[in-house]
C-alpha cells in the first residue's frame, strides 16, 4: 500500500508526512513507512508520538532515522488511546511530568 500510494505521488511532492498509529490506531509503524519512502526516493516526514515512547525509545528511534537518512521528524503527544482500537492501553506519557 505504501509502494503504491508512493508511487502516485511521484513527481507531485516535496516531502511525505508519515503518520504513527493515527487517532490510536494500530497501524504500520511510521519508522517503517518512511523507509520504504525513502527507499523509492521521496524525503520522509517521520511522525513519533510520544504516547507510546519512553524516553529511550524516543532518543534510540531518532538516532536510527538520523543513521538512515531520515531527517525530517515531527514529535507529537498523539491522539488519547481512549479513542482508539485499544482503548485500555497505558500511556507512556508519565515521564513528560516529571518536576
Amino acid at each position: 500500500m505504501i509502494r503504491k500510494k508512493g508511487n502516485l505521488l511521484k513527481g507531485v511532492v516535496d516531502a511525505v508526512n508519515v503518520t504513527d498509529n493515527q487517532t490510536s490506531v494500530v497501524r504500520m509503524s511510521s519508522f517503517s513507512a518512511c523507509l520504504i519512502l525513502k527507499e523509492m526516493g521521496f524525503d520522509p516526514i517521520l511522525q513519533m508520538v510520544c504516547r507510546d515512547r519512553n524516553r529511550i525509545a524516543i532518543q534510540s528511534d531518532i538516532l536510527g532515522a538520523a543513521a538512515l537518512g531520515i531527517n525530517n521528524i515531527l514529535c507529537l503527544t498523539g491522539d488519547h488511546q481512549k479513542f482508539g482500537d485499544h482503548p485500555k492501553a497505558k500511556t507512556s506519557l508519565t515521564w513528560t511530568r516529571s518536576s
